[in-house]
Order: C-alpha cells, then structure tokens, then sequence
C-alpha cells in the first residue's frame, strides 16, 4: 500500500460513543425480546434471547477474525480486479466490532431483564 493510501491510517476501532450507543441499543433489543418471548407464553423466552444475541456476537466475532486474517488478500483481490469498491480491513473490523457490541449488548440486555422478572 501507498504511504498516501488513507486506507493505511484508518483506526479499526469505531469511537467510543458509537460502541457505547450500539451496546445500549443491543441491550434494549435484549430486553424487549425477553419480554416479547416472555409474553408469548414461551417459558424458555430468557434462553432464547439470551441466544440471539450471542448469535449476533458470535457471527461478529467470526467476521471479525476473517477480517484479520483474511483482509489484507481480500484487499488486494479487490485491487487486482478492479472492482471498485472501497472495502477495506480496517473498516470491515470496524463494523464486526460495532455488531459485538450490539450482541454482547443484548446478552447483557436479556439477562437483566430476567433477573428483574
């Protein structure tokens, strides 16, 4: 990559704020879904979104590491071909890390919900 490149001085973390508001947002997600479940005569509702949103932090978690170990080839098969697109490595971890957020948000977000029930 190019010293010029600004693909080489992107941060893969996302700011703080961002993550902070994607964790609460998946912890209201939690909760709602808990109580929806819960109200749906499911008696296994906490387990359930407790589930989801490891399912959401888990698949992040895998694009995450493919991201790692995987980006900079990605990259440049997008270079080579001539794709256009402005996919990076950097973002891509960016985005994987704002979904963690969000999952692990709704994990802690269904498990409140439950000890408060």
């Amino acid at each position: 990559m190019d010293a010029d490149d600004p693909a080489d001085t992107e941060s893969p973390w996302p700011p703080l704020s961002r993550l902070g508001a994607t964790f609460a947002a998946g912890a209201v997600a939690g909760a709602v879904t808990f109580v929806a479940l819960a109200v749906g005569t499911d008696a296994d509702a906490s387990a359930q979104a407790f589930s989801l949103g490891a399912l959401v932090f888990g698949a992040a978690l895998l694009g995450w590491s493919t991201a790692v170990l995987a980006g900079r080839g990605l990259e440049a098969t997008h270079r080579h071909l001539e794709t256009g697109s402005d996919w990076t490595e950097a973002k891509s971890r960016r985005a994987m890390v704002v979904l963690c957020a969000f999952g692990l948000g709704g994990m802690v977000g269904a498990s409140i919900a439950t000890a408060l029930a």
